[in-house]
Order: structure tokens, then sequence, then C-alpha cells
């Protein structure tokens, strides 16, 4: 559609004097767009004639009065490759913005990973699996996978297939439909079946369901066992709640995908025994990293003051009441503002609280600080539009709980603050992914994590590193000491109090424990995928 671009477009300025656009978009009753490319000398006052900068300036100021969206560039951009790309996603997102009916469907086409995993998926269907799991980390396009494959293995069955999408909250579902949209395009029907709406639901090629809707007796009976012949669970990690179990006892699908960026070994028990111990493929954060595929980490440990010693424990979680209660203090609100200010300085970040009460709280010091924040939780009625709002970057900040620990998609956050006890692997992750998405300009994240002497605090190296390796003594006891390999991707850097406690809290576990035991004995079942595990295999 580049006819709708015109080239020196005429303009008349208030004085009545002709003016001419370099590039420009300009349809009768549609959004304006103005491209102006500036040679290095108009850029700073001084450079050129006081004339000419204050002429530049009301050049632009006409423009904007009269109705313009105005983009101004310069040579160096266009010439330097670098800033090439960046000049293109401007224009895009431009475009996309304020004139999205000249921009083409694109498609989108299978990156390396989800090449690899569409391929495991073909080989695991071929020797006769009907079901499996694919591990990948988020922001490494899962929901697109699923739709791709979906979209290959529906098409090759009778034309009344059908798919279905189940997924745990609603943010998700609208994001899964995106997705799908953008992989199967305008022309496929969609249905939509949650607390609030039954769209489609029978006659829809695909249907996008949340899990409570869907298992609710009233719902489930309204479909036949073998009605879908292709079924996603998304965030298949939920998949030991009853609620799920439901959905494998009833539906008898052709095939099956379980999807996951955290299968911790705690939750791979009830996740692989529904899936018949098929893990189909599995990417590390690390892995897609290294491909280019997520963003770099800067990782800072902090001090924090708090003793955990003090607040009730039951061998697996802290009480959330008594966290609040100890941690929800004025005095590290305010060194969470410094930190922030320090290494963030106002870039768009996530901030995980420990309730609703200290997200608020955190929103109102923010604020207070000039800085603009958000408090976001689940039981917000407007908690879609205050996420769209963050999305569209009216926010600096957003303090949340238990709300985008995974499926909410805003690439361009630079910086995450982990202000309670990380006390699984699996919140750890799905946290870090937040920020880990790729977005133009964006080179890396920044994570600033305040730690005390909690229980597993000494884990988050363990979870941020590739490999580790304990050191031993002449007679190969382990001396306490732990090296850990973060990869050439990876900035760690731990406050020295912090280093002290997870250095102890190492030498404390340097025997195994029956929770250990246990975790180990089903990685290793995971591994020989659901076989006997016998004395060997421990070797």
């Amino acid at each position: 559609k580049l006819k709708f671009l015109k080239a020196q477009e005429p303009f008349i300025d208030q004085s009545g004097k002709q003016r001419r656009i370099d590039f420009a978009f300009h349809d009768e009753g549609l959004n304006k767009i103005a491209f102006e490319i500036d040679g290095e000398s108009y850029h700073a006052e001084g450079a050129i004639s006081s004339e000419e900068f204050d002429d530049s300036l009301f050049r632009q100021n006409e423009l904007i009065i009269n109705n313009w969206y105005v983009l101004r560039f310069s040579y160096t951009q266009l010439q330097d490759s670098t800033k090439r790309n960046y000049v293109f996603e401007t224009i895009r997102n431009a475009i996309e913005k304020y004139r999205p009916d000249l921009l083409p469907s694109v498609p989108i086409k299978a990156n390396g990973i989800q090449k690899q995993a569409l391929k495991n998926i073909d080989f695991s269907r071929s020797i006769g699996k009907k079901k499996g799991v694919i591990i990948m980390p988020t922001g490494t396009g899962k929901t697109y996978l699923s739709a791709m494959d979906m979209k290959r293995f529906l098409s090759e069955q009778a034309p009344e297939s059908r798919g279905l999408f189940v997924v745990h909250n609603l943010e998700i579902l609208r994001q899964a439909m995106r997705a799908y949209s953008k992989i199967w395009g305008g022309d496929v029907l969609f249905g939509k079946l949650d607390g609030k709406e039954k769209d489609n639901i029978k006659s829809s090629k695909v249907l996008f369901a949340s899990k409570d809707s869907l298992v609710s007796s009233k719902n489930i009976s309204l479909f036949e066992p073998d009605e879908f012949n292709y079924i996603v669970i998304d965030e298949v990690h939920h998949s030991q709640a009853k609620t799920y179990k439901k959905i494998f006892e009833y539906f008898n699908p052709k095939f099956m995908l379980g999807m996951t960026a955290t299968p911790d070994r705690n939750d791979r028990k009830d996740i692989m025994e529904l899936f018949d111990y098929q893990k189909i493929a599995e990417f590390t954060f690390h892995d897609a990293i290294d491909a280019g595929f997520l963003v770099d980490i800067e990782y800072h440990g902090l001090t924090d003051d708090i003793d955990y010693s003090k607040i009730k424990f039951n061998g697996n979680k802290y009480d959330v009441q008594d966290l609040d209660r100890m941690l929800n203090i004025q005095s590290r609100n305010r060194a969470i503002l410094e930190k922030y200010k320090k290494y963030i300085n106002g870039d768009k970040a996530i901030g995980f609280c420990v309730s609703i009460d200290h997200a608020n709280r955190m929103t109102q010091l923010f604020n207070d600080n000039g800085i603009r924040a958000v408090s976001i939780n689940s039981g917000e009625p407007d908690a879609a539009k205050l996420i769209k709002d963050f999305r569209n970057n009216e926010y600096n900040i957003a303090f949340t709980v238990d709300m985008f620990n995974e499926g909410v998609d805003i690439p361009n956050v630079r910086g995450l603050l982990f202000l309670r006890p990380t006390e699984s692997k699996n919140v750890f992750t799905q946290q870090l992914g937040r920020g880990l998405r790729l977005a133009t300009g964006k080179e890396k994240v920044i994570v600033l994590d305040f730690i005390g002497n909690y229980h597993k605090a000494n884990k988050i190296r363990e979870w941020l590193s590739k490999s580790a390796s304990k050191a031993k003594n002449e007679d190969g006891q382990f001396t306490g000491k732990v090296f850990y390999d973060y990869g050439d991707h990876i900035n760690v850097n731990f406050d020295d109090r912090v280093e002290q406690i997870m250095s102890q809290q190492d030498l404390n576990a340097a025997t195994y424990t029956k929770e250990d035991l246990k975790e180990e004995y089903y990685s290793i079942k995971d591994k020989l995928s659901g076989k006997r595990v016998n004395i060997e295999d421990w070797k």
C-alpha cells in the first residue's frame, strides 16, 4: 500500500506560507502521519542559525496543530544498521497505532526453539504418543507454537474437527485468542467460555475456555468426550489441581499438549503422570537467552534486614499475614524506593509484593515521590484496564500480588522488584520471565531481589545458574563451598551479607534431606519416562 505514501506533501501554515512534509500518509478523513528527515545540524540550537532553528520548531508545531502525527528521524539513524532497526520498529508501531489499515497481515514464522519443538511433537506422534509436555521459557512463544501445531494437526483431520485451549485466568485467555488469530487468520471462528461469556461454544473451530467454567457440571456435559481432536492445557504446572484432573478424565482427544515454563520438581510427579511421562521438549531460559530470543539479565541480590526466623513458617511456606506484618514497614519500603531509583531510575518495572495492602502502600510511596505507580491485583474490578494502561506506558511501575507471575505479556518491562521471599523455583522463574521478553532498544532486564535469612534463600543461585559444582576435600567430603556458572548473559551481584546467608545455608544443606531425596527421585523418574527407579539410576 505504498501508494498512500507521498513525498514532499505540501501544506499551508497559519501564516499562509506553503511548506512541504518529507514523507506523509495522507487520506481524507483518516489519521495523518508525517515523517521528517533531518541532517545532523538540525539537532541542536547553535549548530544552525537561531532563525532556522526557530522555523524548524514552528514547522513541527504547525503540523501537530493541524492534526498530523509527527515522527522525526536523522540521516544517521537511517544509515546506521543498528539504529535503522529502531526506526523500523518506530514506524511500524506508529502505523499500527494510527493507520492499521495500511499494514498487511504478516505471517508469523516459527523461531529456532519452536521449529525444534514442532519436530519433537511430530516424532512423538509418529511413535503413537497421544499426549506430552513442552517446557519453554516465558517469551519464547509457547502459545504461538501450540497454534501452529493445532492448525496443521486439525487440517489433517475431518472438516468438523475442533480444538480446545484451556487456561486458568482470563488475561491469558484473551492473549491466547489474539495469538491464535495471528496464526489462523481472520476467517476461523473462535469460541469463548468463561464465567461471563458463552460464545460459539459448539460451532467454533477452536474454543478458548477457563478451566473453572469448563469443568462445571452444567458446562462440561455440553460436550462429548471425543468432541475435541486437539486439547492444549496452558500453564500445565497447575494441572495437579482436581479441576484439571476432571478434564483429563472426561475428554478423550486424539492429541493433548501441555505447556509450561516452570515444571518445579515438586510438581513434576503430578504433571508427568497426567501426561504419561511424555516430555516432548525442554528448553531453559539460558537456552533462550543464548539463542537471542530473550534479553540478558542484570541481577542484584540486595540485603534485606528482616529476621525471618521471627515469621511463622509451616515447613513449606511463610504465613502471609505474618510476612505482611514484618515486611510491609516504612523503613523497608523506603529502602526499596531508593534502590529502585539507584538501579532502575524511572524505567518501566514490576514489583511483586507480599499482600494487596503492601502493593497499595508501595504504590502510594512511589506516587508521593513523583514516580507514576499503580497497584494491580485480581480483586481489582478494573484490573484489565489497569493492565492495559500499564502496557500502554501510563505508569512507570506496577505493584502486584500473584497477578503478573505468569501469562501477562508486557515486553518493554526493564526492571523487576522481588519484594517478598521467593519460596519456589516456579515462582522465581515466572516472575523473572516478566522481564525477559525482547523489545526495541531493550538489551537487558534489571532484577532487584531483596534477600534475607529466609528458607531456601540459597536456592536462588542454583535457579539462576546454568550449572553448579560442590567443592570437596581430599576425602571427597563436601566443604560447604558451591561454584555456580551463570553463563555469559547473566550478571549476578550479591551483597556481602547475602553471600554469608547463602553460604551458611549451603553448608547446612551438606547432607540430603527427605525433601531433597524426593525431588531427586522424581527428577530421575521424569528422565526415565516414568520407569521404575533402581539403585543404578542414582549413581
